[in-house]
Parts: structure tokens; C-alpha cells; sequence
């Protein structure tokens, strides 16, 4: 996984407690995406958005 999402989703996880972490990993993979594209363009982010899921994906095999 990214070390930024990883970095983000850690820090996050100390202020918020959502039902369900799914919701707190979707979180702090798009405010990733957001920083890594330098936009809040949804176009420009929206590719980086696949990382994180990809690092999950590869550590469950």
C-alpha cells in the first residue's frame, strides 16, 4: 500500500470511529488521491484512486 494512505488512514482512525472501516479506507484513499494529484479536480485525482486498492488487494493473496 502507499505510504501515504497508510499514513492518513492511521492518523484518521484517531479522531474518527466509523461503523464500518471500509468507510474510513475509501476516506483516506481519496484525500490521498487529492494530495498526490496536487487537485480537487475530481479528473485529476481520480486515477490515483486504484493505488490503495491494489496494496489490499496484494497483501490478502
Amino acid at each position: 500500500m502507499p505510504h501515504l494512505y497508510l499514513q492518513l488512514e492511521q492518523q484518521l482512525r484517531q479522531w474518527l470511529k466509523p461503523k464500518d472501516k471500509r468507510h474510513l479506507q475509501g476516506f483516506a484513499e481519496s484525500v490521498a488521491a487529492i494530495l498526490q494529484s496536487g487537485s480537487a479536480s475530481l479528473s485529476h485525482w481520480l486515477p490515483y484512486l486504484g493505488l490503495a486498492e491494489k496494496g489490499r488487494n496484494s497483501c490478502n493473496q
